[in-house]
């Protein structure tokens, strides 16, 4: 299956949640673009868009994510799509 597979209802929810979550522990490592470029994609159904999106922003500041969120990275994004080299680590 390709990337974009259309997940179950909870992992479709789960997804939603990670997209969440990254927007607020992320909030201030955020571009204001890829914050609403993120949203926009959660209004219409494709959080794993939404996770791979955040990603690519915050690898640039992989060095300063605690690492909880480095770990949370790397388990939600590796599902939705390519991971930044940052991140492989």
């Amino acid at each position: 299956m390709g990337w974009r597979h259309r997940r179950g209802e909870d992992e479709f929810t789960r997804a939603n949640s990670a997209v969440r979550y990254l927007l607020v522990e992320a909030s201030g490592l955020l571009s204001s673009e890829c914050t609403k470029q993120a949203e926009e994609l959660l209004r219409v159904g494709e959080p794993d868009l939404a996770l791979e999106f955040m990603a690519w922003d915050l690898a640039p500041h992989a060095d300063e994510l605690p690492e909880h969120l480095v770990r949370f990275i790397k388990e939600e994004v590796g599902d939705a799509g390519p991971m930044p080299p940052a991140f492989e680590a």
